[in-house]
């Protein structure tokens, strides 16, 4: 995990509503991966989570096995007759987010101050207005 990595950020969002244990370890990005992290996701990106001996890699693949492996309390369970819709409409949510937010949100993250902090924040704010709020 990485505290500036919005990928790892879905993870812990998920693992926290989800109220599920876990051991967060925090990779230095800036360095080159381990050869024992690399042993865990061969292309040394994160988040990556290990359960019952398996690896699991990619957030959005983290996430779905963990709402499906720990039943949320907000959400019907994917055999639930409303579920799958349900799930298909937060999937479009995700995917809206992710498209359309993550690299705005990326600038915030690494910005100065300043004006041109100032502009990535203001595109943040007006990409969540106008295209996230409708969907909420």
């Amino acid at each position: 995990m990485h505290h500036m990595c919005p990928a790892c950020h879905r993870v812990l969002i998920i693992l926290a509503e989800l109220n599920t244990p876990f051991e967060k370890e925090i990779l230095d990005l800036n360095v080159p991966r381990s050869p024992e992290y690399l042993k865990i996701h061969p292309r040394g990106l994160v988040p990556a989570i290990s359960y019952n001996d398996e690896i699991i890699t990619e957030s959005a693949i983290i996430a779905q096995f963990l709402v499906d492996t720990y039943p949320p309390h907000l959400l019907q369970a994917s055999s639930d007759p409303k579920g799958p819709l349900i799930r298909a409409r937060i999937a479009y949510f995700v995917d809206a987010w992710t498209t359309l937010c993550t690299g705005p949100y990326v600038k915030v993250l690494l910005a100065r101050t300043g004006n041109k902090a100032n502009e990535h924040v203001n595109l943040f704010a007006k990409t969540i207005a106008e295209e996230i709020d409708p969907l909420l």
